[in-house]
């Protein structure tokens, strides 16, 4: 799937999010609220109305699908250019391998419905605690809940923003390792938006990276930094733009290239890369 699809799937889930968030605020905004209590109980109420499930459950499945046919559509192109794209092509269209992609797709469908879902949950959580807080500073409540309506459009703002780019970046990269591993393509080069301050410096540097879905990196221990994500693919951390861009044919790969293998970057020529790998990768 190309960046430029990946960021519209992105723009419309966020879009999607903010639009039922902007009528719950705007419907806040006319309850003359001066109690700040009641907008934590209104927040708990509107996670269990039926409109806001079925808006969760349909705003995932729109966003998981869109990733669905972007990858469709890469893997068809790749069936267009080579034999070997054919041959991946047919196979993941066989009956197996649509089962079992079924269930990764419909996994994510659920973990996003549920994640919008708790949502608000969060913000009322929130919420509250600044409510605690101001309490205990003697503040009055009409001032609390003031402050708290102020402040309302900024947090909604910056969580759906960080859900929509988060979980876009990350269901790609799960639909597409269900994918190459079910076709056995365990290689993937990593890519970066390649936008100058925007990217990470640890991401920076997994930049064409060659890497294995069976031994991921761990670009924060890898660019020497104290704080450590853990080892993870492109797209499965918070606000990451990155995505892998699968490896289906040795001429993808321009050698010597660089490799992370066993925890560390290194440079490999073709034929140190096709003995680790364990094969020759088809041409």
């Amino acid at each position: 799937m190309t960046w430029e699809l990946q960021q519209q799937i992105e723009r419309d889930y966020r879009l999607s999010l903010k639009r039922v968030f902007d009528q719950f605020v705007h419907a806040l905004m006319g309850f003359g609220i001066t109690d700040p209590r009641d907008i934590s109980n209104l927040l708990y109420s509107f996670v269990d109305t039926e409109y806001f499930k079925e808006f969760a459950q349909r705003a995932a499945s729109d966003m998981v699908t869109g990733i669905m046919t972007g990858t469709a559509k890469s893997w068809r192109a790749a069936a267009r250019e080579s034999m070997q794209g054919k041959r991946i092509y047919n196979a993941l269209m066989s009956e197996v391998s649509r089962e079992t992609i079924s269930d990764t797709f419909w996994g994510l469908v659920k973990s996003n419905a549920e994640l919008i879902s708790t949502f608000p949950l969060d913000i009322a959580k929130d919420v509250n605690k600044f409510i605690t807080e101001e309490t205990f500073r003697g503040r009055r409540s009409e001032f609390i809940a003031k402050d708290l309506l102020e402040k309302f459009p900024d947090v909604t703002k910056g969580r759906i923003n960080l859900i929509s780019r988060t979980e876009t970046a990350k269901a790609n990269t799960e639909l597409l390792r269900a994918q190459s591993e079910e076709v056995d393509l365990p290689w993937y080069i990593w890519r970066t938006a390649k936008d100058g301050t925007r990217v990470r410096e640890s991401h920076r540097i997994m930049e064409g990276v060659l890497c294995s879905w069976n031994d991921p990196p761990n670009p924060e221990k890898l660019a020497g930094e104290k704080k450590s994500y853990g080892a993870y693919a492109p797209g499965e951390i918070f606000n990451c733009r990155c995505w892998p861009e699968i490896v289906i044919l040795i001429q993808q790969i321009k050698f010597p290239c660089k490799v992370h293998f066993g925890g560390v970057i290194e440079i490999m020529s073709k034929l140190r890369f096709e003995s680790i790998a364990g094969m020759k990768m088809a041409a």
